[in-house]
């Protein structure tokens, strides 16, 4: 499975998603085309078994930043985390924004969903651990509030600026948006 997903990645950076084939995909593997079609049924099937593999990957190299100790400081947790996502971005440009701009224009809504459920799961369950964190503050709201606005911090950077994730900065301002929610007031601000 792992060489079928390798292969549908490559002809993906090489020929474009209309160039996804499975008989492209399973010459590319060197495996028979009636292999592929043991693990995957068609086209839309290796572009989503792709994805699964990569939010996999994704996901592991990331958890590690999540278990920080929990005495860390919020700013050294945040950084750590934001740097760790945006190299895994970065070693994985091509890939990733071709894989979103795939998801984009086919409108694919599940996998896009089933990435922020796993992310909100692990935002979650960290500032569980850590209630300083964030004041006492429900960690539900406010992973959710967190991840998806992160989420689409880095995808539009991906998409429409992607020079900006090699940008000192740019992790700069990530870090501020994270911190800056993570500490804000429990209450809504006064008028």
């Amino acid at each position: 499975m792992d060489a079928i997903c390798t292969a549908t990645a490559q002809v993906l950076l090489a020929e474009g998603y209309d160039g996804v084939t499975t008989n492209r995909v399973a010459e590319r593997a060197g495996v028979s085309i009636g292999t592929l079609y043991q693990y995957f049924g068609n086209k839309e099937a290796l572009i989503g078994g792709l994805v699964d593999r990569e939010f996999d990957r994704f996901f592991e190299r990331l958890v590690t930043y999540l278990e920080l100790p929990i005495d860390t400081s919020v700013e050294a947790t945040v950084t750590a985390y934001v740097r760790a996502t945006l190299k895994v971005h970065l070693e994985h440009a091509a890939l990733y924004q071709a894989l979103a701009e795939q998801l984009r224009a086919a409108g694919w809504h599940a996998l896009e969903a089933l990435w922020q459920g796993r992310c909100i799961e692990l935002v979650e369950l960290s500032l569980t651990a850590r209630p300083a964190l964030i004041g006492g503050r429900d960690p539900g709201p406010v992973a959710f509030a967190l991840t998806h606005a992160v989420h689409a911090v880095l995808l539009h950077a991906a998409l429409d600026r992607p020079a900006l994730l090699a940008s000192a900065g740019f992790a700069d301002s990530v870090v501020a948006l994270i911190v800056g929610c993570l500490q804000g007031s429990a209450g809504p601000a006064a008028p």
